[in-house]
């Protein structure tokens, strides 16, 4: 349908609204852009300094802070499974562990506890210098 098809409050409005999507979705690249490129930088600063996975690098003054992570794939041979039957031990030891190359995540720091971990590791906390694992 050809927005000039709709009544003009309705055809102005929707235009008013496209012109702001396409705004906000170039500035939205903008951002990205520059998102990732100050990402590797702290990424690059984190790794010169000694920042290893499940560390963290951050400022109590500023409340803001990095957590080095990777991502955990795993795969299962199913060639394995077949040849031996399936059980928990023969899945257990078909299952094929890889870890990503190690990357950061933004992390809010208050009173010494690292919390507001994004997606990757929402299971574990920091206190201190050391990771507790919350569990699944």
């Amino acid at each position: 349908m050809d927005i000039n098809e709709l009544p003009e409050e309705i055809r102005e409005k929707t235009e008013n609204d496209l012109k702001m999507l396409n705004e906000l979705a170039m500035m939205r690249r903008h951002i990205e852009t520059r998102y990732k490129t100050k990402k590797a930088d702290v990424y690059d600063t984190a790794r010169q300094v000694g920042i290893n996975v499940g560390d963290v690098l951050g400022s109590q003054e500023l409340g803001l802070g990095i957590r080095m992570n990777y991502k955990t794939t795993r795969r299962i041979d199913g060639e394995e499974l077949l040849k031996r039957g399936v059980s928990q031990e023969v899945i257990e030891e078909s299952t094929i562990v890889n870890h990503s190359k190690p990357f950061i995540t933004r992390c809010n720091l208050q009173k010494g506890i690292t919390i507001g971990i994004t997606n990757a590791n929402k299971r574990a906390e920091t206190k201190g210098n050391y990771i507790v694992d919350k569990g699944p």
